[in-house]
């Protein structure tokens, strides 16, 4: 007669919490120029390491680059690229993150849109529109034949930053008066 004796097994799982790490955690680099975040990650086991931008996915294209999983470099900073870096990594049991920021530096302003020529007659409003970038933001004045416009009630003047940092700049003049040469 034989006898069957029960197999034991034992399963060990050895994990070790994730930790992550971004580096530079900020940088500030002028338009044009290469950068890059380098991403350390330690911990057991490792399943995956993800790259975001302002919490949305990086997209690799001709600029921007993933190099391994621990290195993005973007080859030519434009302004669109300035935000929170953030390197993800995980596990079935643990997930950790760091980020690192990319400021730019002073960037000459630019007209991106400005008002196309109007022809107003006597008594009609008119509103005009223009927008500009730059680094500081840049303080947008309104002229008239070279000089700044008169503190009349008829010009208003009002400007807002939208939110990729774009100023806007408008004013309404009421009430056409007629000049006469």
């Amino acid at each position: 007669m034989r006898l069957f004796l029960p197999i034991l097994t034992t399963v060990i799982s050895i994990s070790v919490p994730i930790q992550v790490r971004v580096s530079p955690p900020q940088q500030t680099i002028s338009v044009g120029q290469a950068t890059h975040f380098n991403c350390t990650v330690s911990g057991f086991p490792l399943y995956g390491v993800t790259w975001t931008k302002n919490l949305r996915p990086v997209l690799p294209n001709e600029r921007i680059r993933v190099l391994g999983t621990d290195v993005l470099s973007i080859s030519s900073v434009v302004r669109d690229d300035r935000g929170v870096y953030q390197c993800f990594a995980h596990n079935h049991f643990d997930s950790a993150q760091a980020s690192g920021a990319l400021l730019l530096g002073d960037e000459p302003p630019v007209l991106e849109e400005i008002f196309s020529d109007k022809v107003v007659y006597p008594g009609v409003s008119v509103s005009l529109k223009c927008m500009a970038t730059g680094s500081p933001l840049p303080q947008v004045t309104w002229r008239l034949d070279s000089l700044p416009l008169p503190e009349q009630l008829r010009f208003r003047v009002g400007d807002y930053v939208t939110r990729d940092s774009r100023v806007v700049s408008y004013v309404n003049i009421t009430s056409k008066k007629i000049l006469s040469v």
